[in-house]
């Protein structure tokens, strides 16, 4: 039995990152997926839980909300479950919470609790980054350490870090950034300019969220970042690759090769003189005769 994306999926497929988004078997079915980094906990809709057959645990006093620490996005929860996810030759059982359809835009929003039972791992340039959801003392080129955001396709920063930075903030023509993954609306302040070590600035717009620093879809695009797992990589590769020149080959004197078609050196079989003279080859050649 398949579980896919539906009306729901298809009106934000371009506003959604698709790279992030993946067919994984939950409980023996494939369902889409969305491998959501800024998200710590794993959510997933009513109507996929009950599809999978998921065991419904009752919720209770602080267990019946979420609010997540990027956006301050409160979510009802419903109930509590285990699901036995399948992705790149891993098969782990994960705790999800219910919400309701329209609560996310997505099947399944895998968040990093999930990704890292499937041994899941953020690279950046290489280098392995833990988002500080879940703690650490890792050096950062920015600081505060932002949170690393497959989920949003824009970077942001709040107000208090745009004002402890005294940033000069640019206006902007949009009042508010929806988010359909969690269908979050955020407030927006203006764009400032951020940059982390010795990389280009990039834009990043100030609003009221949770956490100093969000780097999102724009900046991956720009630095090189993986989300790899252990026999498959998800990745925003650079958007410009710089290959380094190398002149034409030049042709020399002498016969033309069949196969490279290039002048200059022996073909198989064959010798040559600096003056042009085509000789066999042979073991009764002359020494110096090619």
């Amino acid at each position: 039995m398949s579980l896919m994306t539906g009306k729901r999926e298809c009106s934000y497929a371009q506003e959604m990152d698709s790279k992030a988004a993946v067919t994984l078997l939950a409980n023996g079915k494939h369902i889409r997926a969305y491998f959501i980094t800024n998200l710590a906990i794993t959510l997933v809709r009513q109507t996929i839980a009950t599809a999978l057959g998921c065991c419904l645990r009752a919720v209770s006093g602080p267990d019946t909300s979420f609010v997540d620490p990027v956006t301050s996005r409160d979510f009802p929860i419903l109930w509590e479950t285990w699901i036995n996810i399948s992705y790149s030759n891993r098969s782990e059982t994960v705790v999800a919470y219910v919400v309701k359809d329209e609560e996310i835009g997505f099947p399944l929003l895998a968040g990093m609790d999930t990704i890292l039972a499937l041994q899941g791992a953020l690279l950046v340039k290489g280098n392995e980054q833990i988002n500080p959801l879940f703690g650490t003392t890792e050096p950062s080129e920015l600081d505060p350490r932002p949170v690393l955001a497959t989920g949003l396709r824009s970077s942001f920063v709040s107000r208090e870090w745009a004002a402890e930075e005294e940033a000069v903030a640019t206006p902007v023509d949009q009042e508010t950034f929806y988010d359909p993954l969690t269908n979050t609306t955020l407030q927006l302040y203006g764009m400032v300019d951020v940059q982390a070590g010795d990389d280009p600035t990039f834009l990043a717009f100030i609003a009221d969220i949770g956490t100093s620093l969000v780097l999102g879809i724009d900046y991956f695009a720009k630095t090189d970042v993986q989300l790899k797992f252990p026999e498959s990589t998800i990745s925003w590769p650079q958007t410009e690759i710089v290959r380094p020149y190398r002149p034409p080959a030049r042709s020399i004197a002498g016969p033309t090769c069949p196969k490279c078609g290039l002048n200059g050196h022996p073909t198989p079989g064959v010798a040559f003189k600096e003056g042009g003279d085509v000789m066999p080859r042979g073991a009764d050649l002359p020494r110096g005769g090619y």
